[in-house]
Order: structure tokens, then C-alpha cells, then sequence
């Protein structure tokens, strides 16, 4: 397994890696070169698509090509977290000699980290490797005249990580969001046109949001998006979009994240009314508009929905409705 970003020729003494990582000059790249070529594959390459990553590995082949200045910044911040992945993911076996009868360590009993050294370099090579991944988005994102192959969320209304962060704190995580856009273009897709019809959605996401009409239904409908994602997203992952492990991470490692039965119905709920709600005031106003939404009367015809969340006044109930 070859790595594309990194080459043998380049680290006879580990050159190129130590820039990025504090690794001995005795350290073999052909150790290690299986573990960034998996990381590539693993985490590059779903991250940036493989048009741009292909773009970027003929930028680390010949530099002196006709790429934008951003590229020696995006290959940075690439090598530094592929480094940090692959030692995180190697380092188990990497750590010890294996033979024909078995496997031992690699240095002095004197020598040896204690478990908890060991837990601690994996969890930070982990945490520092995946918050690279987030410099790398924050690049390509920031900077799309410079990198037109990588696709971005233009037709959507949730077009980034802020959007989504301002509705639901994901700690601004763009791994977290690039996890949950899998979600948010189902709901898009499917959802959103189901409720508002195609020809209104299609003008949603084309519209002037400074127009009162829009700004008016624009925010309600981007939180039944958010809502119905995380809905779909924690019936399916059993878990909250909280742990960046999330993003590629299906395993054992982030049990501890998982949500019983009863908090998973629970939550899924909670996601669930609030997404209605949103949905629920849009159409309300809609409704009480009918002339400035021609598109969606169109669409729903003289049997437009009415407030699909029941409500009642408990005052003097000997029951109540919540």
C-alpha cells in the first residue's frame, strides 16, 4: 500500500513526516506507509471528493504546475492530519515486533509508556488528527474559487456548518456537519419537497432571503431541515451528533456515546415535534399569505394543510395535553 501524499524518496530519515510529527529519524517509512495510504482512502478522499484529491496528489507530484497559491496550504494541513491518523492507527501494531511466534515489545521494560502515557498520545494524536480534517475543510470551504472541484452545498439551505451551528450546537464542527449533510439532502430532497412541492422548494433555495415574503417563512423552515436531519440521523446512528468519531467512526471505541432504547425514542421524539413545529409556523404564515406563495398553492391545490401540531388550552382540564 503507496501512499500518494507522501513518498519513500522523501523520508529516508523520516524528512518529510518530521515536519508534521516528532518522530525519530530511525522510524521506517515503510512502516508507516500503510497507515497513511488507509487514512488516505479512510478519511482524505471521502472529505474532498476524489476529483480534488486527485487534484492535490498531482500538486504533491509537480508543485510547479498551474495550481492557485492554496494548494501548498491545503497539502499542509492534509500531511499534518494524516500523519496524526496514521500513527493513531498503527499504533498498536506499530508499538510492538511480531515474529513467527508471536509478538513482543519493541523497547525495555524500563523503557515502556505506562497505560495511561499510552491512552494519552493515542487520544491526542485522534483528537489533533481529526481537528486538522476541520482546517482542511475550513480551507476548500472558505476558499471556493480555488478549489472548484470540491462539491459544495450551494443548493441548499443549509449551505454550511454556521447555518447549521446557529441552530443546533454541533461545537461548529464541519466533520460533524459533513456527517449530518448526508441527512440534511435527504430531507431536501424528499421532505421538504413532499410538504412544499418541487416548484416551491426550487424557489426557496434560489429566493432573496432580504424579501420580507421569504425572511418571513425562510428561518422556520431551515429548523424543520435541522430538526428532521437529527431525527433521521439519531434513529439510524443511535447516537448524537456530538463525538467527531462520528463522522468515519462506527465502532466499539464510542459505545460510550450510545443512547438506550428508551433515550433513543425519547430524543427521537423530542427532534421530531420540534421539526413540526418549525414546519407548522411556516405553513401557518403561508396560509394567512396565500397570494404571495403561488408556487405552494399550486402544489397543495384548494386542500392547502392547516397547523399540523395540536394545541389546547389546559386552563380548568382535569387532563392536559403537552
Amino acid at each position: 500500500m503507496i501512499p500518494q501524499l507522501f513518498s519513500e524518496s522523501k523520508n529516508a530519515k523520516a524528512e518529510e513526516i518530521k515536519k508534521f510529527l516528532p518522530v525519530s529519524v530511525n522510524m521506517s517509512f515503510r512502516t508507516i506507509a500503510p497507515y497513511l495510504s488507509a487514512c488516505e482512502r479512510k478519511y482524505i478522499i471521502p472529505l474532498l471528493g476524489n476529483s480534488l484529491f486527485s487534484r492535490l496528489v498531482s500538486y504533491y507530484q509537480n508543485p510547479f504546475g498551474n495550481f492557485p497559491d492554496k494548494y501548498s496550504e491545503l497539502l499542509t494541513s492534509v500531511q499534518y492530519a494524516l500523519c496524526r491518523l496514521a500513527y493513531w492507527h498503527g499504533y498498536d501494531v506499530m508499538s510492538v515486533c511480531l515474529s513467527d511466534v508471536g509478538a513482543g515489545t519493541k523497547v525495555a521494560k524500563e523503557n515502556q509508556l505506562y497505560r495511561y502515557q499510552e491512552e494519552n498520545v493515542k487520544r491526542s494524536l485522534k483528537n489533533e488528527g481529526f481537528d486538522g480534517l476541520d482546517v482542511v475543510l475550513e480551507i476548500v470551504q472558505l476558499s471556493p474559487n480555488d478549489f472548484p472541484e470540491y462539491e459544495n452545498n450551494a443548493h441548499s439551505l443549509i449551505k454550511n456548518t454556521h447555518v447549521f451551528n446557529d441552530i443546533y450546537n454541533i461545537n461548529d464542527s464541519r466533520l460533524v456537519f459533513l456527517k449530518i449533510k448526508y441527512y440534511i439532502t435527504d430531507v431536501e430532497n424528499i421532505d421538504l419537497r413532499h410538504r412544499l412541492g418541487n416548484n416551491f422548494v426550487e424557489e426557496l433555495f434560489n429566493c432573496d432571503e432580504k424579501l420580507q415574503k421569504y425572511a418571513a417563512i425562510i428561518v422556520n423552515i431551515r429548523r424543520f431541515i435541522v430538526f428532521q436531519a437529527l431525527t433521521q440521523g439519531v434513529t439510524e446512528l443511535k447516537k448524537m451528533p456530538t463525538e467527531k468519531g462520528l463522522v468515519f467512526e462506527q465502532n466499539s471505541e464510542y459505545t460510550e456515546n450510545q443512547l438506550s432504547e428508551t433515550e433513543l425514542q425519547y430524543t427521537v421524539k423530542l427532534l421530531s415535534d420540534k421539526a413540526e413545529r418549525y414546519m407548522s409556523a411556516a405553513i401557518n404564515h403561508i396560509n394567512e399569505n396565500r397570494d404571495l406563495y403561488p408556487a405552494y398553492f399550486n402544489f397543495v391545490g384548494d386542500k392547502a394543510p392547516l397547523n399540523t401540531v395540536y394545541h389546547r388550552d389546559n386552563t380548568n382540564k382535569k387532563t392536559f395535553v403537552i
